[in-house]
Formats: structure tokens, C-alpha cells, sequence
């Protein structure tokens, strides 16, 4: 189902960026991005299905543009947030730790009603 993917998207981006952490090389920085693309590809389609069947469609462009405005907002700061965490601790570090957190996240959702989901 819908939830299903989303959140086997969500480990998928984790196993990425803990391959990235874990593994200093250029070819698994090439693996662990192309995992965590896969991953957002595999949480994007029912997370934008699910809102094409729940919005009116003369409400869907703006909805549309305002998520999509809060999600790159979203990164544009985290990118900040995480570019100095990097300088501090190092980028493997602060790699495995996003991926901890990721994952943990999918875990604890893993857990409830999302996972039922319907497709």
C-alpha cells in the first residue's frame, strides 16, 4: 500500500546516507545518492497521489505551490543547519547521524497506522 512505500522510501534514504557516513569513498557517495533519490522517489509518488485525491482540484495548484514552497524552505535552512553541524563534527559524522535520526523516525512511524495505509 500507499504507506508501505512511503515509509520503505524513508529506510531507503537512510541505508544512502549511512552508506555515505560509513564509507569514505567517491563511488559510495555515488551509491548512498543514488539510494537516497530512489528513496524520495519511492515517498514522493503516494505522498503526491494521496494529496491529488484529497484536494478539490480547482484547490490543487495552491496547495501545491505552497508545500512546495515549505519544502524547499524546509531544506534551505536545514542545508544551513547541516553544513555547519559538518564543519564541526565532520561530514561522515554528520551523515550516519541523519541517517540514525531517518531511520529512527521511519521505525517509530513503521509502528503505527501509516503502514496500513491503502494504495
Amino acid at each position: 500500500g500507499s504507506g508501505t512505500c512511503f515509509l520503505c522510501g524513508n529506510f531507503i534514504q537512510a541505508a544512502g546516507l549511512l552508506i555515505i557516513g560509513f564509507v569514505p569513498r567517491v563511488g559510495a557517495a555515488a551509491g548512498g545518492g543514488f539510494l537516497w533519490g530512489a528513496g524520495m522517489m519511492l515517498r514522493g509518488v503516494p505522498m503526491h497521489s494521496l494529496r491529488q485525491s484529497l484536494i478539490p482540484t480547482e484547490l490543487l495548484g495552491r496547495v501545491t505551490a505552497i508545500s512546495w514552497t515549505a519544502i524547499f524552505g524546509a531544506c534551505a535552512m536545514g542545508t544551513v543547519i547541516i553544513t555547519r553541524v559538518a564543519a564541526r563534527v565532520g561530514a561522515g559524522t554528520t551523515m550516519v547521524g541523519i541517517g540514525v535520526v531517518v531511520a529512527i523516525i521511519g521505525s517509530v512511524a513503521w509502528a503505527g497506522p501509516i503502514r496500513r495505509a491503502p494504495g
